[in-house]
């Protein structure tokens, strides 16, 4: 009688708050300092439920229901012998049909409302692979995209059933803005696993609204902001071919200003293959001599400002450098310090949209394994073998891009949208003095619905 004397109980109804209809099936979790887990109870076909035995503190209740906001009430007081009634009123949320992308249309709208087929993946399934540095598990189950593991930290993705290691029509975006290499998220990809929000696809064409390099589809990340995840996550992992990856991200908000800052390490030893190259008469052999000590740091950081709770001012930087084997479509490349970096600064309001960026890409050492090994093997030295077989590029691209969109009044469901772009991009290939200059320029006004 003295253990019953101590617990109380907490009752109460779950309804509608638009039509005041009861929420049969509804979850009610009631959680405390002095309850060794989680107590709960189910709404009955009139939406009631009662929670028994619940010692006497201070509590707080959740209640779920799929269609609805959750809620939650703290401060819930039950008393020895008691009841508690507390009740709920949910306002409806359609389930699963509230995602935002910005792919389709260059601006945020709804996923069901986008004028093309775009698959989402969210930052709860991106967490289920914590142990993960690589993104083929973000994509490979996403359909249309075939996924190919070129090495053991390289890999290729490709759609529309044209499935190659060596595809260069997928164009890869950080923040809608194009980072160096198209065909790949590369070791020197310049953005931390930890630092990404989400990921959206388009599968299909679309060279109409972000030029030639989309061919095959479009994959578009998007970084975490600082308003939306805050907090410091480390994680360290390793394994076999004396595998070794970490990662660190903090980020915080202090009134109208938010900061963030992240980085990853990682190294392997890849998979071992050695080709072996004779002369006409077989006297002389050479290898290509890969290096297979894998390895790549990337990092990155930013700053925000946030005028009010819709509108946000922010300055972002990466950079990734890598060392690795790239399978490519004229053999096996070695990537010696394989540099791509970024800076980006953007203000973003559900009106207004500015944005300009610059990226490079820095290949300086890059070189073909089995020129450099056919270049031996005619005499050359090592160092005019490595310049005879170079992949060495330089590459940069400046953008700016500028939208207003607008919904009358009276045309609730229409926006005008008008937006100018520009960008140019420099590409120099060093061993071959080539410079190629492209200037792409667009104004456009969308009307959509």
């Amino acid at each position: 009688m003295g253990a019953q004397a101590q617990t109380g109980s907490i009752t109460g109804q779950v309804i509608a708050a638009d039509s005041g209809d009861p929420l049969a099936g509804a979850v009610v979790e009631v959680s405390g300092p002095t309850l060794a887990g989680k107590k709960g109870a189910i709404a009955d076909e009139k939406g009631r439920y009662a929670i028994e035995n619940v010692p006497s503190g201070t509590y707080a209740l959740k209640v779920t229901h799929v269609g609805y906001v959750a809620g939650t009430i703290r401060k819930v007081s039950v008393a020895s012998g008691a009841s508690a009634a507390v009740d709920f009123r949910l306002k409806t949320s359609p389930y699963g049909l509230e995602e935002t992308v910005v792919s389709a249309s260059r601006r945020a709208e709804n996923i069901i409302d986008a004028p093309a087929s775009i698959s989402k993946v969210g930052w709860e399934e991106a967490r289920r692979n914590a142990a993960d540095n690589s993104y083929s598990s973000l994509l490979k189950n996403v359909k249309g995209v075939d996924c190919t593991q070129t090495g053991v930290f390289t890999e290729a993705f490709n759609t529309r059933g044209f499935n190659t290691a060596f595809n260069t029509r997928m164009l890869m975006l950080l923040d809608g803005i194009p980072i160096g290499v198209a065909a790949a998220f590369t070791p020197v990809f310049p953005i931390p696993r930890d630092d990404v929000q989400d990921v959206e696809v388009i599968v299909g064409p679309g060279s109409a609204l972000y030029g030639p390099d989309a061919v095959a589809g479009i994959i578009n990340v998007t970084s975490r902001n600082p308003r939306d995840s805050q907090g410091t996550t480390l994680a360290l992992s390793g394994g076999a071919r004396s595998t070794f990856k970490g990662r660190l991200r903090h980020a915080g908000i202090q009134d109208k200003w938010g900061w963030k800052i992240s980085g990853d390490y990682q190294r392997a030893r890849d998979f071992e293959v050695i080709n072996t190259f004779y002369n006409a008469d077989s006297t002389i052999s050479v290898t290509d001599d890969p290096d297979f000590d894998a390895k790549s740091l990337r990092g990155g950081a930013g700053l925000f400002y946030y005028p009010d709770p819709k509108s946000s001012v922010g300055f972002t930087m990466g950079v990734g450098r890598a060392s690795f084997i790239d399978m490519l479509d004229s053999g096996r490349g070695q990537r010696d310090n394989n540099t791509q970096h970024y800076q980006r600064l953007a203000y973003t309001s559900p009106r207004l949209y500015l944005n300009a960026y610059r990226t490079s890409t820095d290949g300086s050492d890059d070189y073909l394994l089995h020129t450099r090994a056919a270049n031996r093997l005619k005499g050359l030295s090592e160092e005019e073998a490595r310049r005879g077989a170079s992949l060495a590029f330089v590459g940069k691209t400046w953008g700016m891009e500028a939208r207003y969109s607008i919904t009358p009044p009276f045309l609730e469901s229409t926006h005008l949208t008008r937006a100018r772009i520009f960008a140019r991009r420099t590409t120099k290939v060093l061993f071959s003095k080539e410079e190629r200059l492209t200037q792409l320029c667009s104004e456009s006004m969308v009307r959509q619905k």
